[in-house]
């Protein structure tokens, strides 16, 4: 489909050097590519969605691969249906990508809050995370494993720059200098296409607060049931349906 090639790259293998991408041209591209793979997921892949292969993110939502792009990037379906989600507390938290992202909103409404980093300090591992402070961690990914989270100590604080609310049919962007955390809650439906440019070569950060010390743990990513699939399809075909 539209040069995709049927494969994932959940460790995001495709890199490329910031300084040969041209951002603004990344997203001309890639939201051209979201008008001419949208009204195919949404009458080719979400109908079936049973038969797609999909992991719930620790933050809560379905996500299902749809292709790689040798130029372009990756392009997977995210879901975050009413009433049941499959979360990983402290697993995840606000976060940066090392990638440009474009989206485009094909169910329900999304909501993102955005985060500027305030201050940044260490913390030595026997201390404990000072109140409205987040620890920094590294994930590292390998294809079909956990991933793994690790932290040197870092801390920041953060401070909210307001939310960004973006309707069925509309796009949104993400550059790598942006944290952001999905704020869908569970009384409302999201979808979105999202399409990943290559990485730029270094790990995104993920601000964790609560308990979580600095040591590295792993996240297990739960493969999405064929029940809890076809929930979520449901949900998205009534809702498309009315329009």
């Amino acid at each position: 489909m539209l040069g995709f090639e049927l494969r994932a790259d959940e460790a995001h293998e495709q890199v490329i050097d910031p300084e040969d991408t041209d951002t603004e041209l990344f997203f001309e591209v890639a939201e051209a590519l979201l008008d001419k793979a949208t009204p195919a997921v949404q009458t080719e892949v979400i109908p079936e969605l049973e038969s797609y292969k999909g992991r719930w993110h620790p933050l809560g939502f379905m996500v299902y691969p749809l292709g790689v792009h040798p130029e372009i990037g990756s392009l997977r379906l995210h879901i975050w249906p009413i009433t049941f989600r499959e979360t990983i507390a402290g697993g995840s938290g606000i976060h940066n990508h090392a990638w440009n992202i474009a989206s485009r909103v094909v169910a329900g409404e999304y909501t993102d809050a955005r985060f500027q980093i305030d201050e940044t300090t260490t913390l030595p591992a026997d201390k404990t995370l000072p109140a409205n402070w987040l620890r920094v961690f590294m994930p590292k990914k390998v294809a079909g494993e956990p991933d793994c989270l690790s932290s040197d100590g870092t801390i920041v604080s953060v401070r909210n720059e307001g939310e960004v609310r973006v309707s069925a049919g509309w796009n949104h962007r993400l550059v790598p200098e942006e944290f952001h955390l999905p704020t869908i809650p569970l009384t409302r439906l999201a979808s979105t296409l999202v399409l990943d440019s290559p990485s730029f070569g270094y790990p995104p950060s993920i601000l964790i607060g609560g308990t979580r010390g600095p040591e590295s743990f792993h996240n297990a990513r739960p493969i999405i049931s064929v029940v809890e699939a076809r929930a979520a399809k449901e949900q998205i075909l009534a809702s498309q349906d009315s329009y």
